[in-house]
């Protein structure tokens, strides 16, 4: 009867050890999955030029944590950027923009970008048990997937009259094929008994011109541009 008592007090304490380490493995990695919306416009000289533009962001992330307090995340998302209300100079040659004998023209662009967005972060977490708020710092690599232009035609001499509603052009070819820039942001999360919540807050900036008509805009006396794009996040993550 004893031997079968210490037999289980040992099984007990062996359980309880690879429980606690399973717990402490969980700890030190974690993933999930992201879902909010992006906010974005085209800058020049840091100035915002165009009218924001809204687009849907979601993702994948795993995150290492070497501390209680830090995280390291890995992010995979899809992101729409783009901006409204663009001159057609700067996305497209002088020759597209107006035809048919000069009667009529691209009015105005809204410009949609499709990418992969690529951050990788240095997350802070001051309370490490309970709701906490996230710091969040670092760098992101974007692919352009392809560009989509949604232009109103206009005749001269009736300007203020659309000839056709829109027309939809793939402009992938006037823009860089990838961006980078740093990434910051603020967030908050909440533990949940199965999954862990919480909402997200980033800024990118786009540090590179993304246009590819560089000498074209400068023989037609238009310019580069980069954009910048504000992003909410609701996270779930195990």
């Amino acid at each position: 009867m004893k031997k079968n008592q210490l037999v289980l007090v040992f099984l007990l304490i062996v359980l309880s050890r690879i429980n606690l380490t399973a717990q402490e493995n969980t700890s030190l990695f974690s993933y999930g999955l992201r879902l909010g919306s992006g906010f974005s416009g085209f800058t020049h000289n840091h100035e915002v030029f165009t009218q924001k533009k809204s687009g849907l962001a979601a993702g994948l992330f795993a995150e290492v944590n070497p501390a209680p307090f830090l995280g390291i995340s890995f992010e995979a998302d899809y992101l729409m950027e783009g901006a409204f209300h663009v001159s057609p100079y700067l996305i497209y040659p002088e020759s597209s923009v107006s035809y048919s004998g000069g009667l009529i023209y691209k009015y105005a662009s809204d410009v949609t970008l499709h990418n992969i967005h690529l951050p990788v972060l240095i997350n802070i977490r001051p309370i490490t048990k309970g709701v906490s708020p996230t710091f969040s710092l670092g760098y992101s690599f974007d692919f352009f997937l392809t560009a989509i232009s949604h232009d109103m035609i206009m005749s001269s001499g009736t300007s203020l009259i659309p000839v056709t509603d829109r027309s939809i052009e793939n402009v992938a070819s006037s823009f860089e094929k990838w961006n980078m820039g740093p990434v910051a942001g603020v967030g908050i999360k909440f533990p949940g008994l199965k999954f862990n919540y919480s909402f997200d807050v980033r800024y990118k900036v786009g540090l590179l011109d993304i246009n590819n008509l560089a000498g074209l805009n400068s023989l037609n006396g238009q310019y580069d541009f980069s954009v910048n794009t504000l992003i909410f996040f609701l996270t779930i993550s195990k």
